[in-house]
């Protein structure tokens, strides 16, 4: 008869470095997946909006939603943040991911000389769209526009903006309905992500 003695030992720590280790490459790979999705599921349209409960779509401009989707990997600390960052799009990726009300403040214009804005009140006067050439101005009436030519007049336009549009600067609000695409990136790689991480150990 043959008998045998065994001694089992643990080493929580050993093992928990030994997993985070072996979790760095497939945690890497799987943050990059999971970004690229979700760019992928953002397309570009100049007019069309996407629908609510489908993914957003983008203009494709220097700080569109899908340029700024980012991710980054901790392997001290074996996980990874992956999402729109805001610095490119502020808080506009969390709108649409989750749905909300978003208080966005307008910003005043600033007239530089040869620039178009507003001279003088003029009671009954609105200035002919011609004149301004290819400006976007809202023309309002009893307000003169023109083209600023010194520095004087680019001052005087300054303070008419201020009288002429007093609520400019005002938070309003921006409603947003669920346009998720995080989570869908998620949910679509889901049987992928199971086996890059399989017997990683």
């Amino acid at each position: 008869m043959i008998s045998a003695k065994t001694k089992v030992q643990m080493t929580p720590r050993a093992v928990t470095a030994r997993a985070r280790w072996a979790a760095a490459s497939p945690l890497q790979k799987a943050a990059s997946m999971i970004a690229r999705s979700a760019k992928a599921s953002i397309r570009k349209s100049e007019r069309k909006t996407s629908l609510p409960g489908e993914a957003p779509r983008t203009r494709g401009k220097k700080r569109s939603l899908k340029k700024s989707i980012m991710y980054h990997v901790d392997r001290q600390a074996g996980s990874a943040i992956i999402g729109p960052a805001a610095h490119v799009s502020g808080l506009t990726g969390h709108y649409h991911e989750a749905g909300g009300v978003q208080y966005i403040k307008g910003r005043r214009r600033s007239y530089k000389i040869g620039s178009y804005g507003p001279l003088r009140f003029k009671e009954g006067y609105i200035t002919p769209r011609r004149k301004l050439k290819n400006s976007s101005l809202p023309v309002i009436e009893g307000v003169g526009f023109g083209k600023i030519k010194t520095p004087a007049a680019r001052l005087r336009a300054q303070l008419i903006d201020r009288k002429a549009f007093p609520d400019v600067e005002k938070p309003r609000p921006r409603r947003y309905k669920q346009r998720p695409y995080m989570l869908p990136a998620v949910h679509k790689n889901q049987q992928t992500l199971i086996k890059m991480f399989a017997n990683s150990i």
